[in-house]
Order: structure tokens, then C-alpha cells, then sequence
């Protein structure tokens, strides 16, 4: 990652999850700012001040999500030739604005300056394909 973040690698996901509810996330923007269907600016305020307690989901959306992270990743090296590092327990903070974080699921650099990757395996697209031509389009954002 760019050299303006600081890396904070955790032991267990208690940690993590600590780490995580202490800063503002791309998650939580998205909610705060009116867009993502799955909250608001207040579930996130009440999320970091009352959290509840991590419970692994026996199945559901995060469950597949968790399972079928690996395989997504070995489709996107497969189909981009770039190759991403699973990112584990780490976190990234911001070195001056440490409210503002990034957690994602590998880190791809093969020779350039590392990025994040975001692993999305549970929304269907409908007939929006983010890959045409084995590259990926703005599409899929």
C-alpha cells in the first residue's frame, strides 16, 4: 500500500474488529453518504459505539463471501495475470488522518506500487459482466 498508510497486522479477529470499529471505513462512507442499501449514517455511528459481538455466520452472504474469496482470487490472477496476496488480519490506517481505514482482501503489486483488491462473490450483476475481453471494466465497480 502507498506509503500514507501505516499497516497494523492483528493476531485474532477480536483485534481486528477492534482496530476496525475505531475508523471509518470504505463500508462505512458508503453508508454514511447515502449509498449502500445495507445502512446509513446512523446504524454506523451505532455500530461503533454499541458493537455486537462477532459471531461466525453459519451461512449466508458473509459465509460464501469467506469460502469462495480463494477461488475469486485465483479467477482474477487467471483472467488479469496479476497476483494477489490474500491481506489476512491487517488494516490499513491513514498516517495523518488515522480515522480513515481500508481492509482489503489481497494486495496486488507485481512490480508496481501495491493496491488493495476487494473480493465481491454474493451480488449477482445481472447482465453487467465486469470482465469483457479478459480485462477488467469500470463496470464492476
Amino acid at each position: 500500500m502507498p506509503s500514507r498508510y501505516t499497516k497494523h497486522k492483528h493476531l485474532t479477529i477480536d483485534q481486528w474488529l477492534e482496530t476496525r470499529r475505531q475508523a471509518i471505513t470504505a463500508t462505512d462512507a458508503a453508508r454514511i453518504v447515502g449509498l449502500s442499501r445495507f445502512g446509513d449514517a446512523l446504524s454506523v455511528y451505532m455500530s461503533k459505539k454499541e458493537p455486537k459481538e462477532y459471531e461466525e455466520e453459519k451461512v449466508g452472504p458473509m459465509y460464501f463471501g469467506k469460502i469462495l474469496e480463494r477461488p475469486v482470487m485465483q479467477a482474477f490472477e487467471k483472467v488479469t495475470g496479476l497476483e494477489p496476496k490474500p491481506n489476512g488480519l491487517t488494516i490499513y490506517k491513514h498516517r495523518r488522518l488515522d480515522f480513515m481505514a481500508c481492509t482489503p482482501d489481497a494486495i496486488i503489486s507485481n512490480n508496481r506500487k501495491p493496491v488493495g483488491l476487494e473480493i465481491k462473490t454474493t451480488r449477482i450483476l445481472g447482465n453487467r459482466s465486469p470482465l469483457r475481453s479478459g480485462k477488467i471494466t469500470s463496470s464492476a465497480t
